[in-house]
């Protein structure tokens, strides 16, 4: 499928390439374990062939790990959105949107209620 995510496999060896390029020489085989699990889970919703295509373009570009990432997420979340254009499919179907959350608009009641209680919490500071 089009949009089906990548592999945990494949999304491993193309985020590795990437780090292999850049990573820092403190970092230890741990440590690159590490941020490898947490930076494939970031990117492996992406599919394999946008995945290829933004991990070639942090290769290219990336000067540090910590770019790595954010690169990855900008290239294959731009490519994924021409993709999901291209076949139709929205993000979040358009009757699931969430309402736009109501406002607090104080009664003068709450309004005096909350000038109370700040000029309490000065006065306990010693505010004059």
């Amino acid at each position: 499928m089009e949009l089906a995510p990548s592999g945990a496999t494949e999304a491993v060896a193309l985020v590795t390439s990437c780090l292999t390029l850049v990573k820092p020489v403190g970092m230890s085989g741990e440590d690159a374990h590490a941020w490898l699990t947490v930076a494939t889970g970031e990117v492996a919703h992406l599919p394999r062939d946008i995945l290829e295509a933004a991990c070639a373009a942090a290769r290219r570009t990336c000067t540090h790990h910590g770019q790595i990432v954010p690169t990855i997420l900008k290239e294959g979340e731009e490519l994924l959105s021409l993709r999901r254009t291209r076949l139709g499919v929205d993000v979040i179907p358009r009757d699931r949107h969430l309402p736009a959350p109501d406002r607090w608009k104080p009664s003068a009641e709450e309004i005096e209620l909350i000038k109370a209680d700040a000029a309490a919490g000065l006065h306990g500071r010693g505010a004059a």
